[in-house]
């Protein structure tokens, strides 16, 4: 009589079983992570968003306080940063004391390469109703209507905040007589 001794099979995966699930694996992540179009897109979106809760900010102080606030935009540097105007110096000047709501920290916004939306450029462009001194500043007096720092009689036509990431483009406009802030 022959006895016949199997060897007992081995427990565990083949070759091609672990390539398959490396496969299904780096498919499924590469779908979950966001593009690098897309990542660009949020960032811009967000650095927008942020800079017309600046806008409305300055805008509902100034109802609020029945006070000017107002917002100045750096295309240098690139921020964005809130003010109060002091209206008993000639001309009225600003004055950066502002504090942003949540953080309490002075409601600054740097966009530049060390900043919160890495990369993201800033350039305000207005029309007044006349001389403007400081085109890249808007204030808003007691009422919430936007003008010019100074001359501080001139009111705004028309300003927008045009940020730019690698080629896109958002833009921030705020109306005038109004100060409503269109855009994201």
């Amino acid at each position: 009589m022959m006895t016949s001794t199997k060897q007992p099979k081995e427990a565990g995966y083949t070759l091609f079983e672990l390539v398959a699930i490396m496969v299904i694996i780096s498919v499924t992540a590469a779908l979950m992570l966001p593009g690098d179009a897309s990542t660009q897109h949020y960032r811009l979106r967000l650095a927008a968003e942020q800079t017309a809760s600046a806008v409305r900010f300055a805008h509902s102080e100034a109802l609020r306080t029945n006070s000017s606030f107002g917002v100045s935009f750096d295309a240098a540097t690139p921020t964005v940063r809130v003010f109060r105007v002091d209206e008993a110096t000639a001309p009225p000047s600003a004055i950066y004391d502002v504090r942003h709501p949540r953080t309490r920290n002075l409601y600054d916004l740097t966009f530049g390469e060390a900043g919160l939306v890495p990369g993201v450029t800033v350039n305000a462009a207005a029309t007044w109703s006349g001389a403007c001194t400081q085109s890249a500043a808007i204030a808003f007096d007691g009422a919430g209507v936007p003008r010019c720092l100074e001359p501080y009689a001139t009111l705004m036509n028309s300003f927008n905040v045009a940020l730019g990431l690698n080629g896109d483009t958002v833009t921030v406009s705020i109306a005038d007589h109004t100060g409503r802030v269109v855009g994201p």
